[in-house]
């Protein structure tokens, strides 16, 4: 059974690479460089954000039963 900490984790992670990825990175003097880090980042945050939204359709129809 899929308690609502499991369905808060990779929705909370999720959002917090999409919105700010820079707090997971160190810093480089290659700006390139950051800015792939940072993309590389926010594509596991959206992925991240489509567990959390699978973990919550499957709580929805566990619901209802």
């Amino acid at each position: 059974m899929i308690g609502y900490i499991d369905l808060a984790i990779p929705l909370g992670i999720g959002l917090l690479l999409i919105f700010s990825p820079q707090s997971f990175t160190k810093k480089t003097t290659d700006p390139t460089e950051n800015e792939l880090r940072s993309k590389k980042l926010r594509m596991i945050g959206y992925l991240l954000l489509g567990v959390g939204a699978i973990y919550a359709l499957i709580k929805l129809l566990q619901v209802g039963r």
